[in-house]
């Protein structure tokens, strides 16, 4: 269950074994259930008889008027609390595939429920990862899943749970194991056999399903359900709540993880640092940072992607290396970005859309040049002064510039092309890549290595 390479498809919950244990859970059985073992060797057969179990439960429901949603609102809203298992047994799970791609749910993604079943079972912080479910019912009065006369929704787990023990035993006796394909496979049956033929998960597929695998099939949803409604309802339901989704962006992710103490020293660091070079009107990047998802035109740079590139590439020396406070690290690296600004121009700092100097792969490379153009002092409060913006750009005119001032080009290896950050964007769209822009680094490290060293006596001779 650890493997890193560990990946959870839907057939995995057609394990009769974890179904019968959730349900028992449910309905009151108060035995040892780790005598039910779940492992695919010794499975001992389950009991066929149980006394004391409450195979009928209720669950009391909420029923919102569609008057009260609004007019583009066609049918009544049914609240409940649910635990999985009973949307695992009520509703059918049917993810789109190429032989059937009109069913309802996207193509389920085995990675993303392993990340779910390992959050519910290991939460670090997630406590409110509840989630909301949302299904379509067909509400027949002989299911064994219903809306009673009260209002209240019904589950009858008798049936289902000894259908489901009668095959388990009987594939215990043939010595199969729970991952057995047949097995799986008759579970499937047995549980569709159960339902309603238009029974839909509508939403909330994964998170459902990540539940059951982790063995919490008591996981409370908050489950909307729309009855005797038809099958294209489901298709509206899940569109409208995937569509247009967005997630949360780093400024509301950071916000979270410090309210629930997950925040660490390094996150806050970059996040102080990243909104100090945004606030600062001396800083070239005044209000040039997105904090939010939506794309903005009047700004160069993600909030996200500023603050890997100086954790990666700068924060690592500064904070991590030489133990440089937030202040100093925000000053250093506003002086950097501030020469590269004024050693190219305002004008191509400002249009990434014809220059390479400040779209990502221009930010990207900046950064990793950074090791390079730092001077390393004994002492700290000299190392912010040293590191100014006038002495990284005394730098770069030496370092970037021929003897008779022409801007150097970089030819980039094994290829005929030259860079520098003047050029425009045209040609090298293929070095977006972590593997390109390794490339385009190691070229121009190549170049510009020597003539650093060389700067670097020079000065020491003035100053000697």
């Amino acid at each position: 269950m650890n493997s890193k390479k560990e990946r959870l498809g839907l057939m995995d919950s057609y394990n009769d074994a974890l179904l019968i244990r959730e349900i028992l859970k449910e309905v009151g059985y108060k035995g040892e259930l780790v005598d039910m073992d779940l492992s695919a060797q010794e499975q001992r057969k389950f009991p066929t008889s149980f006394e004391g179990l409450e195979y009928e439960q209720e669950y009391d429901t909420l029923v919102v008027k569609k008057e009260s949603l609004g007019p583009e609102h066609e049918h009544d809203y049914n609240v409940n609390i649910l635990p999985c298992i009973a949307i695992i047994l009520s509703f059918k799970f049917e993810p789109a595939t190429k032989k059937d791609p009109e069913n309802v749910q996207r193509v389920l993604n085995k990675t993303k429920v392993k990340e779910m079943r390992d959050r519910l079972i290991n939460p670090k912080g997630h406590m409110h990862n509840t989630g909301t479910f949302v299904g379509i019912l067909e509400n027949n009065e002989k299911s064994s899943y219903k809306y009673n006369s009260a209002g209240k929704f019904v589950i009858n787990y008798r049936h289902v749970l000894f259908s489901l023990i009668k095959s388990a035993n009987s594939f215990i006796d043939q010595g199969q194991s729970t991952t057995n394909i047949d097995r799986q496979q008759k579970t499937k049956d047995i549980l569709n056999k159960s339902r309603e033929d238009e029974s839909y998960c509508a939403d909330s597929f994964h998170r459902c399903i990540a539940a059951l695998l982790a063995e919490k099939g008591d996981r409370p949803f908050v489950s909307v359900i729309l009855s005797n409604v038809p099958k294209i309802v489901a298709y509206e339901v899940f569109n409208d709540a995937n569509e247009k989704q967005t997630k949360p962006n780093v400024e509301q992710v950071d916000n979270a993880k410090e309210n629930s103490g997950k925040f660490t020293q390094d996150e806050q660091l970059s996040r102080d640092i990243s909104r100090t070079l945004n606030d600062d009107n001396t800083s070239p990047l005044f209000n040039r940072v997105n904090f939010v998802t939506e794309s903005d035109p009047s700004t160069i740079i993600r909030q996200s992607k500023l603050r890997s590139l100086m954790e990666k590439n700068m924060l690592k020396l500064l904070h991590k290396e030489l133990h440089l406070n937030q202040k100093g690290c925000a000053a250093i690296i506003k002086s950097y970005f501030l020469a590269f600004r004024n050693f190219y121009s305002d004008k191509i700092w400002d249009d990434r859309k014809d220059y390479l100097l400040t779209k990502a792969i221009g930010f990207d490379i900046q950064t990793r040049l950074f090791d390079s153009f730092f001077k390393r002092t004994s002492n700290k409060e000299e190392m912010v002064t040293t590191n100014n913006h006038q002495s990284f750009l005394n730098k770069f005119n030496y370092v970037l510039k021929e003897s008779g001032g022409q801007f150097i080009q970089i030819q980039i290896e094994n290829t005929s092309k030259t860079l520098d950050f003047r050029s425009g964007t045209k040609n090298f769209g293929s070095y977006s890549s972590g593997a390109g822009i390794k490339a385009l680094e190691d070229s121009i490290k190549e170049v510009i290595t020597t003539k650093i060293i060389d700067y670097h006596n020079k000065e020491e001779r003035k100053n000697g």
